[in-house]
């Protein structure tokens, strides 16, 4: 879904920006993708509203000549806006902005259908109606608040228990995930690596146990709810291979 932010310049009112981008994912990888570029005066405000120092670059600048920002070329463009006195104020509707950073905390629900939510019950994994479950998302390599990007790796700890604790979500093997991992504590990682690719490609036949670490994207297409009914918080969660439907987070 189409994305929009605004840019302003952080000395003054001039130089405002309004950024059209092809989803919230490719705006937050322009925005990590040009400050590794060298625009370090890029501030990210929240995931609607940037500031930078138009005396430094172009918050564009990168998009034509950096290393990495290349890489969002054709799905992000940026459109001039008047000065702040004139009234020619682009507005966008207001619009579901996950802060997508390492460390923090989600509900992940159904982009399809957003009253279904992962929800942990028995240290397994489910698709409910019912009930939900929070996750504190972490990205391997990154720092607390760093963005995430589809192509990073995570892992995914249930916040859960009484008292509450952080569990790491494993593939347990058995066509399902569990939030039982061993002795984690806060998200820690307990040993397992990505998943195994076998003949046919990605599968639940194919992951070995124990694995904790997955793909920021696995959440675009790579989770399916498998079981009876959601309403009685009976559709396990399961992973396979560009088989899933998409899920989202949110606070």
């Amino acid at each position: 879904m189409v994305f929009y932010a605004y840019a302003i310049n952080d000395t003054n009112e001039e130089n405002r920006l309004l950024i059209t981008a092809s989803s919230v994912e490719v705006m937050d990888a322009w925005y990590r993708y040009s400050r590794q570029d060298g625009l370090s005066t890029l501030k990210r405000k929240s995931p609607e509203l940037y500031t930078y120092n138009y005396a430094s670059h172009h918050v564009w600048h990168f998009v034509y000549h950096g290393v990495e920002t290349p890489k969002v070329k054709g799905s992000i463009f940026f459109e001039t806006m008047g000065p702040w006195n004139h009234n020619n104020q682009m507005n966008f509707l207001n619009q579901h902005a996950p802060d997508h950073l390492s460390g923090n905390a989600f509900y992940i629900r159904s982009k399809s259908n957003p009253r279904v939510f992962w929800n942990v019950a028995g240290g397994q994994v489910f698709a409910s109606k019912v009930a939900r479950t929070k996750f504190r998302i972490n990205g391997l390599g990154l720092s607390k608040g760093d963005v995430i990007l589809p192509e990073d790796k995570i892992t995914i700890a249930a916040i859960a228990g009484d008292p509450l604790k952080e569990t790491t979500v494993q593939w347990k093997g058995d066509n399902t995930f569990v939030a039982d991992a061993p002795e984690v504590g806060n998200g820690a990682i307990v040993p397992g690596g990505p998943p195994n690719q076998g003949p046919g490609g990605y599968g639940y036949g194919f992951m070995p146990r124990g694995v904790t670490e997955f793909t920021f994207s696995d959440l675009k297409k790579n989770f399916l709810a498998v079981g009876k009914h959601v309403e009685e918080a009976d559709a396990k969660l399961a992973w396979f291979q560009d088989a899933g439907e998409e899920w989202e987070l949110c606070s």
